[in-house]
């Protein structure tokens, strides 16, 4: 077992760099973290910019992916070649438990907050979100991924007396989904920022509904770790989930001065940009919103995508993350003091 030095630490916010915590290790434990280039991600840049892995005696390794909303990615999770990794919902998570893969949904990162600006959603050229027809995308395509947007869409659908099957869905890249609205190919598009303030800035289109209308509060990541973590008797996963809520907090400042500055670099966007687009919300005690979880799941079950449903315990643990949220909450007391031993 690791011993780690009593440690008085007083704080009026939460914990700063300077405010390390000390370990008897003389080593830091060292964790290979899949880490994109989205929004979405960006605690993980700040936390480490900030030196909130490096107080809770954590190093982190970059690695990067082509996807992490496919079954590649969470094979290199369950082989043991990355350590922890964030990704979007899919059924290759679902399927991966049912069929007995050693890996658990530890957190979330990112939601829909209601109150907040629309980070994702579907959107229409200028001009036509006012009096949008929903029953004339039974005729004209909508730009559209494989993948969670597709929940949403029929979700929306469903508020109209339609669902999926009633409209001609077009698989497009990112940037051709914007594209192809703009040239008045599709009618409808789904787009995420940065390209949905490009789209606004730049061309005039219109966020008809947003994915924080269609299911407030549903999370929109989730954060996973695999065999390497699950297997440790010691306390490296709150730790790293420690550091992980710190940096979730500061993102949730939004574009501050400092925020912009580790993250234009991190995720090669422009301050400029950084400042005009929506910042997506992370949930600052990292808990998942177990009714649209179970929402999500029916309906991949139901479009045929699940070997079979799980309960909410087969793929969610959050005893590491209530646990770092408490640590938190000692942390961000006023001249708080923390003792952190065996």
């Amino acid at each position: 077992m690791i011993r780690r030095l009593a440690l008085v630490i007083t704080v009026s916010c939460f914990l700063s760099v300077s405010h390390a915590v000390l370990f008897a290790q003389s080593e830091p434990d060292h964790l290979i973290v899949v880490v994109g280039s989205a929004l979405g991600v960006s605690n993980t840049y700040i936390a480490e910019a900030e030196g909130y892995f490096a107080a809770q005696n954590i190093e982190i390794e970059h690695a990067t992916v082509g996807s992490t909303t496919d079954a590649e990615a969470i094979a290199l999770l369950l082989s043991g070649e990355v350590d922890v990794l964030q990704a979007s919902w899919t059924p290759a998570l679902f399927n991966a438990v049912e069929r007995g893969a050693e890996l658990k949904v530890v957190a979330v990162p990112t939601y829909n907050d209601p109150e907040s600006c629309p980070y994702a959603g579907f959107a229409v050229a200028a001009g036509q979100a006012e009096n949008f027809d929903m029953e004339s995308l039974r005729t004209s395509p909508v730009a559209i991924s494989n993948g969670i947007a597709q929940y949403y869409l029929d979700k929306w659908l469903m508020s109209g007396g339609m669902r999926l099957n009633d409209v001609m869905l077009e698989n497009m890249t990112t940037s051709a989904r914007l594209e192809a609205l703009v040239s008045g190919t599709v009618t409808l598009s789904y787009l995420t920022e940065p390209l949905l303030s490009r789209g606004v800035t730049e061309f005039g289109i219109e966020v008809l509904v947003g994915f924080n209308e269609i299911v407030p509060d549903a999370s929109l990541s989730v954060l996973l770790f695999g065999p390497n973590i699950l297997n440790r008797e010691d306390d490296v996963a709150v730790r790293y989930l420690t550091a992980y809520l710190q940096g979730a907090r500061q993102f949730n400042e939004g574009p501050t001065e400092r925020n912009v500055e580790i993250l234009s670099p991190a995720l090669e966007m422009e301050p400029e940009l950084l400042q005009q687009i929506c910042w997506i919300r992370f949930r600052e005690n990292g808990l998942l919103n177990t009714d649209t979880a179970l929402d999500y799941i029916d309906w991949l079950n139901e479009q045929g995508l699940l070997d079979a449903p799980l309960s909410v315990d087969e793929f969610y643990d959050p005893s590491y993350v209530e646990q770092a949220y408490e640590r938190l909450i000692a942390m961000a007391a006023p001249e708080a003091t923390a003792t952190m031993a065996e």
